[in-house]
């Protein structure tokens, strides 16, 4: 079975606020790096790494929901549950930390062009994924509705 056989039933599981926070965050960021990247070198860096990421982003997202609706609803353990949550915060608290300190690791490490691509590239990225599946799901949700 192909990935698109999979992943036809995909609903999108958040607000259209998302959606439209999403676009606004994503041309933002382009106007941010229209001013700060001059040389059209690294522009083209910026948009080629950023257009990357959303891509593997958007289709990972799509893999994800559809594994998510097709799967059952097991029953746990509490224990397991409550296992499985100590786990998950200190990850999230592990994300956070490293979320906070990236920035200056990298700047460390990289010239201030390369730095800014990773920095605004990933904002860009996450935020274009977010729109590519909004319209993803849209699209077979208007493909299931003629048929």
């Amino acid at each position: 079975m192909s990935l698109n056989a999979k992943t036809r039933n995909v609903e999108y599981p958040f607000g259209k606020v998302g959606v439209y926070i999403s676009a606004i965050v994503a041309m933002m960021s382009i106007i941010l790096a229209l001013l700060v990247l001059t040389d059209p070198v690294w522009l083209a860096y910026y948009f080629v790494f950023a257009s990357f990421l959303a891509l593997v982003i958007a289709a990972l997202k799509i893999r994800f929901f559809s594994k998510k609706k097709s799967r059952p609803f097991q029953n746990s353990s509490l224990d397991t549950a409550r296992s499985d949550q100590k786990w998950k915060v200190l990850l999230i608290i592990g994300f956070f930390i490293l979320t906070l300190f990236a920035p200056v690791f990298l700047l460390v490490f990289l010239s201030i062009e390369i730095w800014f691509i990773c920095l605004d590239g990933v904002v860009l990225g996450v935020s274009l994924s977010e729109l590519v599946f909004f319209y993803y799901t849209r699209k077979n949700l208007r493909a299931k509705n003629d048929s």
